[in-house]
């Protein structure tokens, strides 16, 4: 595996998938349009992967997957080691990259940055709380 597309092929169908998924056909559809398959669904994902024989798709399998090809000036890609280069921003205990700029259109939402994910089981542990908080509203 080492594509979306290798992971959408697991299944005979895209309608297939988006009844396993409980989303409709065109949400699938979407999905291997943009190349990418939303966070609030990786669990989901991964759990049908291991059912269909899978186990080497984690959270771990999907961030690498989805993360962006580095700019050309960029040092290195990320690793464990580099946990030393994030730090909490003001008021919250999630850690953000730092450097990040202090303006822009998403600063409220520094904390909810991928950045802030370290782990694959932080990334299950964040979609777990959103579902949770969801399921009250």
């Amino acid at each position: 595996m080492n594509s979306l597309a290798d992971i959408f092929a697991l299944w005979p169908s895209d309608a297939d998938l988006g009844r396993d998924l409980e989303v409709p056909y065109s949400t699938v559809a979407s999905w291997k349009q943009r190349g990418s398959i939303p966070p609030a669904y990786w669990r989901d994902f991964i759990l049908l992967a291991r059912r269909r024989g899978h186990p080497e798709i984690d959270a771990d399998f999907l961030v690498r997957l989805h993360a962006r090809t580095p700019a050309p000036g960029a040092a290195r890609g990320f690793a464990e080691d580099d946990a030393a280069t994030f730090h909490a921003p003001p008021g919250s205990s999630a850690p953000a990259a730092v450097g990040a700029t202090a303006g822009g259109h998403f600063s409220r939402h520094r904390a909810a940055r991928r950045a802030r994910f370290q782990t694959g089981r932080e990334i299950e542990d964040h979609v777990d709380a959103l579902r949770e908080e969801w399921s009250h509203r």
